[in-house]
């Protein structure tokens, strides 16, 4: 076994333009269990996707969100973290809230999703590659002509127009909350002006 691990060498570490701090960037991928289309993108189901992942940030404060989609049996997460513990408390309590939420919804006990795969992306340019993939899923399954038609719960409104994703998140018995899902830049885009950012996000459409 290596003495150390890639997850903590410097040279796969980068530097969050939003905060400053140094993040490992994790692709995130989590399944419904017996491949159910759990995530039908209804009114109720964008709601709850999108309220779970606002506040989650709020809570977890040092997590980048680079982007995220959600399809119907399955969903991706791009983010940022600082540390493992970070990383794989924020994901336990985005996915508990998910399946808790959603069995709800759906009338259903027991477990919702399978294990997530959670990979290292090792680059800015990997990362690039990565948003490109998350902004083409609707269109790869021939459900909409152009990624700005989508959909499904996800950053690409926010990646091709700017600003945060409205949403609100309620526990129970208590008024909701305003969690906007924030959108970060990914690290080495910090340069780029709002509309170059914005001009880039269009290009990898």
């Amino acid at each position: 076994m290596a003495a150390t691990l890639r997850i903590e060498l410097v040279e796969y570490r980068y530097q969050s333009p939003r905060t400053g701090a140094w993040m490992s960037m994790y692709d995130v991928v989590v399944k419904v269990v017996d491949d159910c289309f759990a995530f039908v993108p209804t009114a109720a189901c964008r709601a709850l996707i999108l309220g779970v992942l606002g506040r989650a940030l709020q809570l977890f404060p040092h997590i980048d969100c680079y982007g995220f989609h959600v399809m119907s049996n399955h969903m991706h997460l791009l983010i940022g973290a600082r540390t493992l513990r970070e990383k794989s408390s924020y994901l336990a309590w985005t996915l508990r809230e998910i399946s808790k939420r959603f069995n709800k919804l759906l009338g259903r006990t027991g477990s919702l999703l399978e294990q997530n795969r959670c990979t290292q992306v090792v680059s800015p340019e990997h990362a690039l590659q990565r948003l490109r993939y998350l902004m083409g899923q609707a269109t790869a399954q021939f459900l909409v002509r152009h990624p700005d038609d989508d959909f499904f719960p996800c950053s690409t409104p926010a990646l091709l127009h700017g600003g945060a994703i409205p949403a609100t998140f309620s526990y129970a018995g208590q008024e909701p909350l305003d969690c906007p899902v924030r959108i970060d830049r990914l690290p080495g885009l910090e340069a780029l002006t709002p509309r170059a950012h914005r001009d880039l996000m269009w290009q990898l459409a």
